[in-house]
């Protein structure tokens, strides 16, 4: 596996909880899938486990040099955890484009949050390249 890029990005949560809470924007549907709102849940960190989400959305968009663009949506970047609690990234639409395009086979991602912060690392990857040896 060979290192092709990396995003970082770090959300407010205060900021973040405001624009959740906005009656008219319905950010959480917009930005996330129904499998992350449900492993979100209701409880008091939600906030939080969101925000750490949607940093690594920014992220992967970062990583792939792209920013945002037409025809991406935020529901393109999926983020899910194995039984241990791993996060990984699931791809789709034109986010998948993109990455297949750039060479990119994963996602590496790391979330975590404090009390006032959310931030995630994207590493993107790709397929080692044979060498030659004599």
């Amino acid at each position: 596996m060979r290192v092709l890029a990396h995003g970082i990005d770090i959300v407010e949560l205060a900021e973040f909880d405001r624009l959740l809470r906005e009656p008219t924007a319905d950010m959480a549907r917009r930005c996330f899938t129904e499998l992350e709102l449900d492993k979100a849940g209701d409880a008091d960190r939600r906030t939080e486990r969101l925000a750490a989400r949607f940093a690594a959305k920014e992220a992967v968009l970062k990583a792939l040099g792209t920013g945002w663009v037409t025809g991406i949506s935020w529901k393109d970047i999926e983020l899910r955890s194995a039984p241990n609690g791993a996060p990984s990234i699931i791809v789709s639409g034109e986010v998948e484009r993109i990455t297949r395009e750039k060479g990119i086979s994963s996602f590496l991602v790391s979330l975590s949050h404090s009390n006032t912060l959310a931030i995630a690392s994207v590493v993107a990857v790709g397929p080692d390249i044979p060498t030659c040896s004599n």
